[in-house]
Protein backbone atom coordinates (compact mmCIF):
# COMPACT_ATOMS: atom_id res chain seq x y z
CA UNK A 1 0.00 0.00 0.00
CA UNK A 2 1.51 3.37 -0.96
CA UNK A 3 2.62 5.59 1.94
CA UNK A 4 0.22 8.39 0.96
CA UNK A 5 -2.79 6.04 1.09
CA UNK A 6 -1.70 4.73 4.48
CA UNK A 7 -1.41 8.30 5.79
CA UNK A 8 -4.88 9.15 4.46
CA UNK A 9 -6.32 6.04 6.11
CA UNK A 10 -4.64 6.93 9.41
CA UNK A 11 -5.91 10.51 9.22
CA UNK A 12 -9.41 9.20 8.51
CA UNK A 13 -9.22 6.78 11.39
CA UNK A 14 -7.87 9.53 13.60
CA UNK A 15 -10.95 11.62 12.97
CA UNK A 16 -13.16 8.68 13.95
CA UNK A 17 -11.26 7.74 17.09
CA UNK A 18 -12.40 9.64 20.13
CA UNK A 19 -9.27 10.96 21.74
CA UNK A 20 -10.05 10.09 25.31
CA UNK A 21 -8.73 13.24 26.92
CA UNK A 22 -10.49 15.47 24.43
CA UNK A 23 -13.77 13.58 24.62
CA UNK A 24 -13.73 13.37 28.40
CA UNK A 25 -12.65 16.94 28.97
CA UNK A 26 -14.83 18.59 26.38
CA UNK A 27 -17.96 16.65 27.21
CA UNK A 28 -17.31 17.35 30.86
CA UNK A 29 -16.67 21.00 30.11
CA UNK A 30 -19.23 23.40 31.45
CA UNK A 31 -20.76 24.34 28.10
CA UNK A 32 -24.42 23.86 29.10
CA UNK A 33 -24.76 21.15 26.46
CA UNK A 34 -26.27 18.14 28.28
CA UNK A 35 -29.32 19.92 29.68
CA UNK A 36 -30.65 23.26 28.54
CA UNK A 37 -33.69 25.45 28.97
CA UNK A 38 -35.25 27.93 26.60
CA UNK A 39 -33.17 30.68 28.21
CA UNK A 40 -29.88 28.89 27.49
CA UNK A 41 -28.19 29.14 24.14
CA UNK A 42 -27.24 25.94 22.31
CA UNK A 43 -23.77 26.45 20.89
CA UNK A 44 -22.96 25.67 17.27
CA UNK A 45 -19.99 23.47 16.40
CA UNK A 46 -18.09 26.61 15.40
CA UNK A 47 -18.79 28.22 18.78
CA UNK A 48 -17.78 25.06 20.66
CA UNK A 49 -14.50 24.84 18.75
CA UNK A 50 -13.79 28.55 19.31
CA UNK A 51 -14.47 28.19 23.05
CA UNK A 52 -12.35 25.07 23.66
CA UNK A 53 -9.59 25.37 21.04
CA UNK A 54 -7.50 27.89 23.06
CA UNK A 55 -7.24 25.33 25.89
CA UNK A 56 -6.28 22.41 23.62
CA UNK A 57 -2.54 21.67 23.57
CA UNK A 58 -0.11 19.57 21.56
CA UNK A 59 2.29 17.58 23.76
CA UNK A 60 5.62 16.22 22.56
CA UNK A 61 8.15 14.11 24.46
CA UNK A 62 11.26 12.17 23.55
CA UNK A 63 9.01 9.10 23.43
CA UNK A 64 6.06 10.39 21.38
CA UNK A 65 3.28 12.96 21.22
CA UNK A 66 -0.37 13.54 22.02
CA UNK A 67 -3.06 15.99 23.06
CA UNK A 68 -4.16 17.60 26.26
CA UNK A 69 -6.45 20.25 27.71
CA UNK A 70 -5.54 23.08 30.05
CA UNK A 71 -7.85 22.66 33.03
CA UNK A 72 -6.73 25.58 35.20
CA UNK A 73 -5.71 29.20 34.56
CA UNK A 74 -2.42 28.46 36.34
CA UNK A 75 -1.36 26.01 33.60
CA UNK A 76 -2.35 22.54 34.77
CA UNK A 77 -2.93 20.20 31.81
CA UNK A 78 -4.90 16.95 31.67
CA UNK A 79 -3.65 14.33 29.22
CA UNK A 80 -3.30 10.56 28.92
CA UNK A 81 -0.62 8.83 30.97
CA UNK A 82 0.63 6.99 27.87
CA UNK A 83 1.43 10.36 26.23
CA UNK A 84 4.03 11.11 28.92
CA UNK A 85 5.05 7.54 29.72
CA UNK A 86 8.66 7.29 30.84
CA UNK A 87 9.35 11.05 30.95
CA UNK A 88 9.21 13.80 33.57
CA UNK A 89 9.32 16.77 31.17
CA UNK A 90 7.33 17.44 27.98
CA UNK A 91 7.21 20.19 25.37
CA UNK A 92 3.75 21.78 25.09
CA UNK A 93 2.49 23.89 22.19
CA UNK A 94 -0.53 26.10 22.84
CA UNK A 95 -3.16 27.01 20.25
CA UNK A 96 -1.54 30.44 19.84
CA UNK A 97 1.71 28.76 18.74
CA UNK A 98 3.68 29.46 21.93
CA UNK A 99 5.82 26.70 23.43
CA UNK A 100 6.28 25.79 27.09
CA UNK A 101 8.22 23.21 29.02
CA UNK A 102 5.84 21.15 31.17
CA UNK A 103 6.63 19.12 34.25
CA UNK A 104 4.75 15.85 34.76
CA UNK A 105 3.14 16.34 38.17
CA UNK A 106 1.43 12.97 38.37
CA UNK A 107 0.07 10.06 36.38
CA UNK A 108 -2.05 6.98 36.81
CA UNK A 109 -1.35 4.33 34.20
CA UNK A 110 -4.33 2.21 35.29
CA UNK A 111 -6.90 4.83 34.27
CA UNK A 112 -4.49 6.41 31.75
CA UNK A 113 -4.51 10.01 33.00
CA UNK A 114 -1.70 12.42 33.76
CA UNK A 115 -1.37 16.00 34.98
CA UNK A 116 1.28 18.35 33.60
CA UNK A 117 2.14 21.90 34.70
CA UNK A 118 3.41 24.76 32.58
CA UNK A 119 4.77 27.95 34.13
CA UNK A 120 2.80 31.13 33.85
CA UNK A 121 -0.75 32.13 34.50
CA UNK A 122 -3.98 33.39 33.05
CA UNK A 123 -4.18 30.54 30.53
CA UNK A 124 -7.43 29.72 28.70
CA UNK A 125 -8.90 26.56 30.21
CA UNK A 126 -11.84 24.18 30.08
CA UNK A 127 -13.96 23.49 33.14
CA UNK A 128 -15.59 20.29 34.27
CA UNK A 129 -19.34 19.88 34.50
CA UNK A 130 -21.49 17.26 36.16
CA UNK A 131 -20.87 13.82 34.65
CA UNK A 132 -24.17 12.60 36.19
CA UNK A 133 -25.94 14.66 33.50
CA UNK A 134 -24.33 12.69 30.65
CA UNK A 135 -26.52 10.03 29.06
CA UNK A 136 -26.51 7.71 26.09
CA UNK A 137 -27.48 9.70 23.01
CA UNK A 138 -25.80 12.95 24.13
CA UNK A 139 -23.47 14.63 21.66
CA UNK A 140 -19.74 14.64 22.35
CA UNK A 141 -17.05 16.70 20.69
CA UNK A 142 -13.36 15.92 20.53
CA UNK A 143 -10.55 18.33 19.95
CA UNK A 144 -6.94 17.26 19.73
CA UNK A 145 -4.09 16.09 17.57
CA UNK A 146 -4.82 12.50 16.44
CA UNK A 147 -1.80 10.32 15.74
CA UNK A 148 0.50 13.18 16.71
CA UNK A 149 -0.41 15.17 13.61
CA UNK A 150 0.75 18.65 14.52
CA UNK A 151 -1.01 21.56 12.90
CA UNK A 152 -4.45 22.95 13.59
CA UNK A 153 -6.63 21.31 16.21
CA UNK A 154 -8.82 18.47 14.89
CA UNK A 155 -12.54 18.71 15.75
CA UNK A 156 -14.94 15.77 15.59
CA UNK A 157 -18.56 15.34 16.66
CA UNK A 158 -19.95 12.05 17.96
CA UNK A 159 -22.63 10.48 20.13
CA UNK A 160 -22.39 8.63 23.44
Amino acid sequence: MPIINLKLILIGLGSLVLISVGAFTLKSANLNLPLFTNSQKVLSNTEIAAKVKPATVYIETTEGSGSGMIIDAEGYILTNAHVVEGVSIAKVKLADGSFYSAEVKGRDEIIDVAILKISGGNFSFVTFGNSDEIAQGNNVYTLGFPFGLEGDVSFKEGTI
